[in-house]
């Protein structure tokens, strides 16, 4: 799964996404305290930089959880030109 954005929407669809048991890769700059522990601690994986086409590779469900709708568009545009499932 991929989570685009760090900050509080993202941390709010974790607990669920982690439930799934399937691996979290997150994809953002900057990213919340608790994010930010949940990478130390190995529970997902985070690549603090900006968002970009080729991090859809080998994913099976995206989530664009940023503020910025501008963003958010073009992840939804990227992942339904693969047919992803995208949030």
């Amino acid at each position: 799964m991929l989570l685009v954005g760090a900050g509080r929407v993202a941390h709010q669809k974790l607990p669920a996404l982690l439930a799934c048991e399937s691996e979290v890769r997150v994809v953002a700059p900057q990213a919340d305290p608790k994010i930010q522990a949940l990478a130390r601690d190995g529970k997902i994986k985070w690549s603090a930089r900006a968002y970009k086409k080729a991090d859809l590779r080998g994913a099976s469900l995206v989530i664009a959880a940023t503020d910025d709708p501008v963003l958010q568009n073009k992840i939804a545009k990227d992942a339904r030109a693969r047919r992803l499932w995208v949030n």
